[in-house]
């Protein structure tokens, strides 16, 4: 009867100490999974921050081409203005 005895309090110790380790791990489950969560968080918040940035460089971009062009008119405009003032000065001196 002793030997009955010690069998079940040695699988009452093995089973004390499976359920000892099972809450640990589901303790650390726990934990991974909200670090996990976080972690998700925190990737979803990046990336709108680099959509959001995607978006304003193109934005940006818009605007340079936009500039490009209105400079290129500009000077185009301002060249023709400088030949035309050129040219006039050029047939006032041939008319003296």
């Amino acid at each position: 009867m002793d030997k009955t005895k010690n069998i079940d309090m040695g699988h009452k110790s093995k089973l004390d100490k499976t359920l000892n380790d099972l809450d640990k791990i589901e303790k650390e489950l726990v934990s991974v999974k909200q670090e996990l969560f976080d972690e998700r968080n925190m990737s979803n918040n990046s990336l709108k921050q680099i959509n959001l940035m995607t978006k304003d460089r193109d934005k940006l971009k818009k605007k340079l081409k936009q500039a490009d062009k209105e400079l290129k008119g500009n000077l185009d405009g301002f060249t023709k203005l400088l030949c035309n003032m050129i040219e006039s000065r050029v047939e006032e001196n041939r008319g003296h």
